[in-house]
């Protein structure tokens, strides 16, 4: 609300609203909330399959649907205990619940992974991943910004002794960006909006 009540063309009206307010707007419409997020988990299915190779290298291939279309459609997040008694009265209590359009399309995940006993001691890994975005451009939030594609990691393992052995490994999601068109049934603010991710 603050947008509002600084906006200097309806100064005159939001000076008058503030007397009705328990604060009168001193304080600012900042809010903390107990937040709880309804969040439902879809239902997945997959088969993989892997190969030994001259008993040193092990090739594996999987794929895996991942069922979307039946969870992810909205979701919704419900706000208790506001902070700011200002807030509050213009929202009409200290609680409420908002739905989130989210709108995704059925997942499908296809990967590939190599390890390599180079000898006793060490012990190389690679793999790749790559799932289809699920997140139509009408759909596009920065709050669920869900759009990466392309999945790698390396690792190894060094065997110190018989029982001791060192392990490593680094993960990461390739740069993707998505760009929303002139409808967005998220929130029209996001119309025409962009988001480039990437995670390590």
């Amino acid at each position: 609300f603050s947008r509002h009540f600084e906006d200097p063309s309806i100064a005159t009206i939001t000076s008058l609203a503030k007397l009705f307010l328990p604060n009168n707007g001193r304080y600012g419409f900042a809010t903390k909330y107990d937040m709880e997020l309804e969040f439902e988990l879809p239902q997945r299915a997959g088969a993989g399959i892997s190969w030994l190779i001259g008993g040193q290298l092990l090739v594996s291939a999987d794929f895996e649907w991942i069922n979307y279309a039946d969870t992810q459609v909205r979701t919704k997040t419900f706000l208790t205990n506001g902070s700011n008694p200002d807030a509050s009265a213009l929202i009409g209590g200290t609680s409420m619940t908002t739905t989130l359009p989210l709108g995704w399309k059925d997942q499908y995940v296809a990967g590939g992974g190599l390890v390599w006993q180079a000898s006793p001691q060490w012990t190389w890994r690679a793999g790749y991943k790559y799932g289809n975005n699920q997140v139509p451009k009408e759909y596009l939030n920065q709050q669920f910004a869900a759009i990466l594609e392309h999945h790698v990691s390396l690792g190894f393992s060094f065997a110190i002794g018989e029982n001791l052995s060192l392990h490593a490994s680094a993960a990461g999601d390739l740069p993707n960006k998505q760009k929303s068109g002139d409808i967005n049934y998220v929130h029209q603010d996001f119309a025409n909006s962009e988001i480039k991710v990437y995670c390590i």
